[in-house]
């Protein structure tokens, strides 16, 4: 077209309608407590191809909300609490964001007013590779906690958490079953939803080869014994192999540092394999723009202080 001297057309910013509404979280601990629900018009993770992101919010909520998305760079109109204030009960916010790497990202609603008295559970924002990676299924595994009170009510982050018993949802529920057959390769993407706590995890009877840590490539390695540990608001992509027996149920057992539980299983099915045989190691995922190598001759070093009267902390 530029050849022949005919316009060229910029790409139609895809749109993304979100809507934060009161809800309930799914039954832990013998209570349904009542949350904060971000909602798109399709249930599951968002995934969107790279460009830009036209977004629309509404709030539907008693107190203002403002979101963190943690993996987006280079969108400063989207920055919490500089490029986008607190949306008022009832209000709308639109903006765009310029989504120029593929990755596994988070939308966040932890900022919120907190005399709310209710936390917000997060969403998933997938952006798309080009050309896509080579897998049979991509899974997303948001993991989240909550602190209930006796009386069934969650604490929002920040406030005291004295006497209140700790639950876990992954993708919204407090338990899930991945079904995978033979020499399937899948994909999964864990989310460290918490706004308190890192946590730890381990994937039973399978080889974890990480691929992306916080929505970059990484150089790929196995996970030593399956484990892996993920920061509140961080995110590790993995590749693993279905190889195990047909029957075979793998657990996934996250440790909060006060003791393990299983939060999700992989179930081999009794299905035909996907293949004859695994496939070989995936190579690395493409750059996303950044260098091989950074150059650091020219870093500048700075020194913070940890001292509590530093006025960098205030």
């Amino acid at each position: 077209a530029s050849g022949m001297g005919l316009p060229v057309l910029a790409q139609s910013p895809v749109g993304l309608n979100l809507r934060a509404r009161p809800g309930k979280l799914a039954k832990a601990e013998g209570f349904e407590p009542p949350i904060w629900l971000l909602e798109t018009a399709n249930p599951g993770p968002i995934r969107v191809p790279k460009g830009d992101l036209a977004v629309a919010l509404a709030n539907e909520l008693p107190a203002p909300i403002v979101l963190n998305w943690l993996g987006i760079d280079g969108a400063p109109a989207a920055e919490p609490l500089t490029g986008q204030w607190p949306i008022p009960p009832g209000g709308r916010a639109t903006f765009t964001l310029p989504l120029r790497q593929a990755g596994t990202t988070l939308i966040s609603a932890q900022l919120l007013d907190d005399s709310s008295g209710h936390p917000a559970a997060g969403w998933a924002l997938i952006v798309e590779d080009t050309p896509a990676m080579a897998v049979d299924r991509d899974e997303v595994l948001l993991i989240e906690d909550w602190r209930l009170k006796p009386d069934g009510n969650a604490v929002v982050p920040g406030q005291n958490a004295d006497g209140t018993i700790a639950a876990w949802t992954v993708n919204g529920q407090t338990a899930l079953n991945i079904t995978a057959k033979v020499n399937e390769r899948m994909r999964l993407r864990f989310i460290n939803g918490c706004a308190r706590a890192p946590v730890g995890l381990k994937i039973e009877n399978h080889d974890v080869r990480v691929m992306a840590i916080d929505g970059l490539p990484a150089e790929p390695f196995l996970a030593r014994d399956g484990q892996l540990v993920l920061a509140p608001g961080s995110r590790i992509d993995a590749f693993i192999d279905a190889t195990r027996a047909p029957g075979t149920v793998s657990k996934i057992i996250m440790h909060d540092g006060t003791g393990p539980r299983t939060i999700a299983q992989i179930s081999m099915t009794n299905d035909a394999p996907v293949r004859t045989a695994p496939l070989p190691p995936a190579p690395a995922f493409p750059s996303n723009g950044l260098p091989e190598r950074l150059n650091l001759q020219g870093a500048l070093r700075s020194d913070l202080s940890l001292d509590p009267n530093a006025q960098w902390i205030a």
